[in-house]
């Protein structure tokens, strides 16, 4: 997979002003992760995705804190078992328990 190729259907180059290209760039890590499932190193998240390495790690460190992907001992970064990707979007789900309820 090259910089130019995306998972989400959407390429960097294709959004607009108003959406949010980090956003963008996480969305796409936890798609590339779903389709390694003995995960990446950041060097290979980053290359995939199109970011320098720093930036990969930061978005991974976001990823982890939410608990949508983890690191192994060996510093690979695969999806969190709550995290189901799909290649249809109309089948992507999280597993995990909804959050607190925003109605009044």
């Amino acid at each position: 997979m090259t910089s130019g190729d995306t998972l989400t259907g959407v390429s960097a180059a294709q959004l607009d002003s108003g959406m949010s290209k980090t956003l963008h760039n996480g969305l796409q890590i936890l798609e590339l992760l779903v389709h390694h499932p003995h995960g990446l190193s950041i060097t290979e998240i980053a290359e995939a995705v199109g970011v320098h390495r720093t930036v990969a790690h930061r978005l991974v460190r976001t990823l982890e804190a939410h608990h949508l992907c983890r690191r192994d001992r060996f510093k690979r970064i695969s999806s969190a078992p709550g995290w189901s990707g799909s290649p249809n979007p109309s089948s992507r789900t999280c597993a995990r328990s909804p959050g607190p309820s925003w109605r009044s």
